[in-house]
C-alpha cells in the first residue's frame, strides 16, 4: 500500500489475490472463488471473513460496512452484510 507521496507504507503476501476493493476505510483483498478474504486499514490486516462458499464479490463502504456475494449451492448467489463492528446484520 502507497502513501500519497508514493512511499510503501505497508505490504504484506495475498496469496495470488485477484480482487481488491476499497470503499475508504478499509482495502479488501480476496481471490475469486476463494472462501477467505482479508481487510485492511492503513495499517494491518484487521478481520478475514470465512465463508461456506466460493467468494465472488466484496464490496467495502466510507464508513466501515462491507457486503460479501458468495456463490451459495442451490442459488446464483448470496448476499451478507457486516457493521462495521464485523458482524452480519443482513442474509439475502
Amino acid at each position: 500500500m502507497y502513501n500519497l507521496a508514493g512511499k510503501t507504507v505497508m505490504s504484506t503476501a495475498t496469496d495470488r489475490a485477484d480482487a481488491i476493493d476499497s470503499g475508504g476505510k478499509y482495502l479488501a483483498v480476496y481471490k475469486r472463488g476463494a472462501t477467505n478474504a482479508t481487510l485492511y486499514n492503513s495499517f494491518s490486516d484487521i478481520h478475514t471473513i470465512n465463508s461456506d462458499d466460493p467468494i465472488t464479490q466484496v464490496c467495502t463502504d466510507a464508513e466501515g460496512g462491507f457486503a460479501v456475494v458468495s456463490s451459495e449451492k442451490g442459488m446464483r448467489s448470496a448476499v451478507t452484510v457486516y457493521n462495521r463492528a464485523f458482524s452480519p446484520v443482513y442474509v439475502w
